[in-house]
């Protein structure tokens, strides 16, 4: 299936909303300098990843972001494309949920070292899986 280009109003469009998500997050970042509580420092990581969650499928969803994205590496059927992006939204949701959990329930050591290793793992694994799937299925079935 070819992908149509995206007129140059939207593609400025898609551009301006990557670049102000692009500030936010350094402006969430770059708060760590301001605020020494451990609370915030935790609470950013599940705040970023919900973040991109929503983004990924409200602007997934009805802008096909990820397509617009990716569109020209990749060659999926419509329903493929709905499904990575139904994947990448439930890996961000999750991360997000799974980084309040250790959040609050471990040592602060615990959590540092997920973040470090876990949390980049669980994002490696679940890439992985999501494009052995869409390999998998090239018509967009199950």
């Amino acid at each position: 299936m070819s992908m149509n280009m995206a007129s140059p109003g939207r593609t400025f469009a898609l551009q301006l909303i990557v670049s102000l998500a692009i500030l936010i997050l350094i402006g969430v970042t770059g708060a760590d300098f301001f605020h020494r509580d451990k609370k915030f420092i935790v609470l950013k990581h599940t705040l970023v990843y919900g973040a991109f969650a929503l983004s990924i499928s409200w602007l997934g969803l009805r802008v096909t972001l990820v397509r617009a994205i990716w569109g020209k590496r990749l060659s999926l059927s419509a329903p493929q494309w709905r499904r990575c992006v139904v994947a990448l939204a439930a890996l961000f949701a999750g991360l997000a949920a799974l980084n309040l959990t250790v959040a609050f329930r471990a040592r602060l050591a615990v959590w540092l070292n997920y973040k470090l290793f876990g949390a980049l793992a669980i994002f490696c694994a679940e890439i992985f899986g999501i494009t052995l799937w869409l390999r998998r299925s090239p018509d967009g079935s199950a």
